[in-house]
């Protein structure tokens, strides 16, 4: 039961909800904070549990929703351990009857991360692309040439990317372009497209098994809107063609400063929902640049508490920073001093995943750890200092307690924007490389050596680090999700 219980806390953590766990009439419940969206009860904060009972005669897991029976507060236990919901309090002062609560519960139970109800899980991701170097660079000279030359003209081509679904996002990876040829499109001050090269680019994506990406520029600077017309023909004339890709179209503006925006546009109900992007990221062998959508993630103000650190490098580069979501794997001796920097540099959104605990060697060189954590998480004992010591107006740290390669930890790692590798083993290091590679996310391995001259009875310690993030596009092809997947 209580593996059961860490991973739904591990889940529901990944969704931002702070969990405590407790033994209630119902059993051992975990419980966690919930924000009604909608009803006479909107904006209010309840608190939910999932409670665990009798033995462990099921599989270690909790059953899809479909398999709750609406007439009765218990989870039908065919799939899972017998769970029993708790029904939200509204408050002492309110007269609230068993119905309306009910299906305040049911609203906020339908949000679970259950292994079955994937499809539930489209209300909380969030969607990004992101650009290899070459392809960034393809495109930008080609949709900026005629701005470069103080002309007012914007430019289109196609490209076609490849699928990273991790935890809680939707990532369109772009490592091909498709330049248009002669007459594949009209230059009018604004700019259109020939249907043979509509055609020519869900060809090859076909081909290719990749989804098509539009993009655009236009005269204007930072993250772009659209125009009705921008509107119509992303939505009206080239979501449903791409459709035959199996893959939602993606739709990308490049203001004339370079300035990267995106959405996707997916069927929803028989229409077609345009989803914007929280960023654009550009990944290359030696550069990262990163394009915000401030509208989802704005950016945090200044602070007297990190007046030191914008003073450093500046207001855009912390801005940048602190809305990065970092990743550490391993928070022994070089992870924990990573993640106390992290949380002293501003940074908000932190994911941490090792499954150790602390034992007696480790407290030589374990910056957080005492002889009282013996026994404990390591990565609770991280949380514990970083929500200590963060400056961030306030952080979400997502701890999960077990390896890398568990499915849950894999896909929670794909969320991060950077990750740490911190860990000792040669495992989760080949882990960590394929997602550098495949999934065009950056990885800083680093480590610690210390070399010995016994005849001189000396140290030399060496700290060491590895920045990989070059694409592999054969490796991103393997990385491809299935298409039932979007």
């Amino acid at each position: 039961m209580s593996e059961s219980i860490g991973r739904i806390q591990a889940e529901l953590e990944a969704l931002g909800y702070e969990t405590s766990v407790f033994n209630s009439p119902q059993g051992r419940t975990v419980s966690f904070p919930y924000t009604v969206e909608a009803g006479s009860h909107k904006g209010k904060q309840v608190t939910l549990g999932i409670s665990f009972q009798g033995t462990e005669q099921y599989p270690e897991y909790p059953p899809p929703l479909d398999s709750c029976n609406p007439s009765d507060r218990r989870w039908d236990g065919r799939c899972g351990c017998q769970i029993q919901r708790e029904w939200p309090r509204m408050g002492d002062h309110e007269q609230t009857s068993r119905g309306n609560v009910g299906s305040v519960a049911d609203k906020a139970y339908e949000r679970l991360p259950l292994r079955t109800s994937q499809t539930l899980l489209e209300q909380h991701m969030s969607f990004e692309v992101v650009f290899t170097a070459e392809a960034d660079s393809t495109s930008r000279d080609h949709l900026l040439q005629h701005y470069r030359r103080n002309e007012r003209q914007e430019d289109l081509c196609f490209a076609l990317w490849r699928p990273s679904t991790g935890k809680l996002r939707h990532a369109a990876l772009i490592d091909e372009i498709i330049l248009p040829h002669k007459g594949d499109r009209i230059l009018h001050g604004n700019t259109s497209f020939e249907p043979d090269y509509l055609t020519r680019a869900i060809k090859s994506a076909r081909e290719k098994n990749t989804g098509l990406a539009f993009m655009h520029s236009h005269p204007s600077h930072g993250w772009q809107g659209m125009s009705p017309s921008d509107v119509e023909a992303e939505r009206d004339v080239l979501a449903y063609p791409a459709g035959a890709t199996g893959l939602p179209l993606v739709g990308l503006t490049i203001g004339s400063d370079g300035y990267w925006s995106a959405r996707f546009w997916k069927r929803t109900n028989g229409q077609m929902q345009r989803y914007w992007c929280e960023k654009v990221r550009v990944v290359g062998p030696q550069s990262y640049e990163l394009y915000f959508n401030d509208d989802i993630a704005p950016p945090p103000p200044r602070r007297d508490i990190l007046k030191r650190t914008f003073d450093t490098w500046g207001r855009e580069a912390q801005q940048t920073i602190s809305r990065l979501k970092i990743g550490i794997v391993g928070l022994g001796s070089v992870g924990c001093i990573v993640a106390e920097a992290i949380a002293r540099m501003g940074v908000a959104q932190v994911t941490l995943i090792d499954p150790d605990k602390v034992e007696e060697h480790n407290l030589d060189r374990l910056l957080y750890g005492t002889v009282e954590d013996i026994g404990k998480l390591k990565v609770e004992l991280a949380a514990r200092a970083m929500r200590r010591n963060a400056t961030a107006e306030s952080i979400r740290i997502t701890t999960l307690p077990v390896s890398l390669h568990h499915n849950t930890a894999y896909e929670t790692a794909l969320d991060c924007d950077v990750i740490f590798s911190c860990v000792d083993r040669p495992v989760p290091r080949d882990v960590l490389n394929y997602i550098a590679q495949a999934h065009l996310i950056p990885v800083i391995d680093g480590g610690i050596a210390v070399e010995t001259d016994r005849r001189q009875d000396r140290l030399f310690p060496r700290i060491g680090a590895h920045i990989s993030s070059r694409p592999i596009i054969n490796a991103c092809a393997a990385a491809s999700s299935t298409t039932q997947a979007w």
